[in-house]
């Protein structure tokens, strides 16, 4: 579940065409997000080598899924709704998961961390609060987890980084 903005699995030059067909519609944007898709339509290449997962984030998560992320779509009230929708469904579901006193990181889901850290980066999640309750529930799922630990001990490692990015400014 990546951000709407996220056009990583998209063919560039299908992407650029989509654009050229609604050229009117695209017109009436607001200027940076023109100027953004107009990049792309007249460099349809340039959205397939530029990433926007931070270094430090990339150390962490990885470069699958590090599309070409278009900040100006983020300032559009209708993109910005819909994005803290998914952002609070993913909250909710770490909310639950990491909330259960049973599981083991052989049970754990955190894709939504992920998802989070990039709504972070366009300044749609910041909750501190709620970041340090799910830092403990992992922390207790980690220590109920006793088999293959130098495995889990990397894993944690990224874990516990990624819950520091998601509360640093």
């Amino acid at each position: 579940m990546a951000p709407a903005s996220q056009f990583g699995q998209c063919e560039p030059k299908e992407f650029a065409r989509g654009i050229e067909r609604k050229s009117k519609e695209v017109i009436k944007l607001p200027k940076p997000l023109f100027e953004a898709l107009s990049n792309v339509a007249q460099r349809p290449d340039s959205f397939k080598v530029h990433r926007s997962r931070k270094a430090e984030h990339a150390a962490v998560l990885g470069g699958y899924c590090s599309g070409y992320r278009m900040d100006p779509l983020f300032d559009l009230p209708e993109t910005r709704a819909l994005t803290q929708a998914v952002g609070e469904r993913c909250a909710k579901r770490l909310d639950s998961g990491l909330s259960n006193q049973k599981t083991t990181l052989y049970e754990d889901q955190l894709a939504e961390l992920g998802v989070l850290l990039e709504l972070t980066n366009v300044g749609l999640f910041r909750d501190t609060a709620r970041v340090e309750r799910w830092k403990q529930g992992f922390s207790a799922m980690n220590a109920r987890t006793t088999e293959e630990r130098p495995f889990w001990d990397e894993y944690a490692a990224c874990v516990d980084e990624l819950f520091v990015m998601l509360t640093a400014p």
